[in-house]
């Protein structure tokens, strides 16, 4: 897999929806896996901008999204999911501090949206970042 130094991950865990495209994802590199097991794998080695869970289980999404957010809290975590309830935000948001939620019926017309803002935190977050780098290195000079 060849990889620019610029290039975002976008990591979706589940069923894609055959109507996304790859314009769907312009600016990141969609890597997609079926089982959570197969995101692990990524997990600590490569770092992932976005990670959607849309497994048919929600209960599955949820483990996946908290066990992610423990290990990389830089990531925009989507929870995709059959019906959005007060359960599911409170779930989603206690355990996992997700960024966004999507009924599954909507991806389509919603992916736009929560995409931009998941970009924008992950630009935000690399922002950040080299900031830090450069006023360490500048207080040690």
């Amino acid at each position: 897999m060849t990889r620019t130094p610029v290039s975002q991950i976008l990591l979706w865990v589940g069923e894609l929806p055959a109507p996304l495209s790859p314009d769907h994802f312009r600016g990141c590199e969609l890597l997609q896996m079926r089982k959570p097991e197969e995101a692990f794998s990524f997990l600590g080695k490569v770092q992932v901008a976005i990670l959607v869970a849309a497994l048919e289980n929600e209960a599955d999404s949820l483990s996946l999204l908290e066990k992610w957010e423990q290990e990389s809290s830089l990531t925009s975590l989507i929870l995709v999911t059959d019906q959005i309830s007060a359960a599911t935000v409170r779930g989603a948001v206690n355990r996992a501090h997700v960024l966004s939620i999507i009924e599954r019926r909507d991806v389509l017309n919603e992916w736009t949206a929560h995409y931009k803002k998941a970009i924008a935190k992950d630009s935000e977050a690399a922002s950040r970042a080299r900031l830090l780098r450069e006023s360490t290195k500048q207080f040690r000079e």
